[in-house]
């Protein structure tokens, strides 16, 4: 009974303290080339403020994370980090937004080299929780580089697309989101399946890429008339989700998807 309004508390207080202040701040420090608050880490006015707040923003997510995970376990210790960063995810700018006043396809490219940043980071911060986190779950998962690690990040990648791309129909923040949760719960759903020893820290690896791959997907596919095509609901779907909701999404959605997964592996 302790260790469960223990846990529950460690996660509201993410979901509804610590995010929020976090995406407040982001909303404050990080704003558009026109001042207005539609943008994102390096798609914003001022890129080195963009940076170091990225970085403060997963160094409280990855402390938060690896607290819960050592009191309650590694996947509540996850899903408490994705909830740190839903903050600053929902206050970031939607597509439509960022293609307002950033020109494609520069903003899109921008926005994979944030990939490439939040992806790193969420690595980071997923490896200190699986190192410190409280290992009740007993997954006994193999290491990313194993075989059963390459091909659950090959399922996770397809899996977690085709999650995003199912979701995100319009350029809408709860929708995108919601989008990278769902991609989150595929990856780990459908990797834990197919193989059943790979380590969570495989399904943020994955969001990771799909935040470099999208982006640059759609600036190749759509060039200078990207806003055009959002506007006209024509726009490749997986690029809608910016770098944040992928590896927000992940850290929430992956950690559900194994829990399903290990329901139906037992009952096999």
């Amino acid at each position: 009974m302790t260790r469960t309004i223990t846990r529950w508390s460690l996660l509201l207080g993410a979901l509804l303290v610590v995010g929020p202040l976090l995406g407040a701040a982001q909303s404050a420090l990080i704003v558009s080339g026109d001042g207005g608050p539609a943008a994102t880490a390096l798609v914003s006015r001022s890129v080195v403020i963009g940076v170091v707040l990225t970085l403060v923003i997963f160094g409280v997510a990855g402390a938060y994370g690896a607290v819960t995970g050592r009191v309650c376990g590694v996947r509540s210790g996850m899903i408490a980090t994705g909830f740190v960063l839903l903050g600053p995810a929902w206050v970031s700018g939607t597509m439509v937004d960022l293609l307002r006043w950033a020109d494609a396809p520069g903003a899109l490219l921008r926005l994979a080299f944030e990939g490439v940043l939040v992806g790193t980071l969420g690595g980071a911060c997923a490896l200190l929780i699986a190192r410190t986190g409280k290992h009740d779950e007993h997954d006994h998962s193999d290491g990313a580089m194993s075989a059963q690690g390459v091909l659950g990040l090959s399922v996770a990648i397809a899996a977690g697309a085709a999650g995003a791309w199912l979701v995100a129909r319009e350029s809408l923040k709860g929708q995108t989101v919601a989008a990278g949760i769902v991609a989150g719960v595929a990856a780990g759903l459908l990797g834990r399946v197919i193989a059943h020893r790979t380590p969570a820290l495989t399904f943020v690896i994955g969001a990771g890429v799909m935040a470099v791959v999208a982006p640059l997907m759609a600036a190749v596919v759509h060039g200078d008339g990207a806003l055009r095509d959002v506007y006209e609901q024509t726009f490749v779907a997986i690029g809608l989700l910016t770098p944040m909701e992928w590896i927000a999404g992940a850290f929430v959605g992956a950690p559900l998807g194994m829990t399903w997964a290990a329901s139906m592996v037992d009952r096999k």
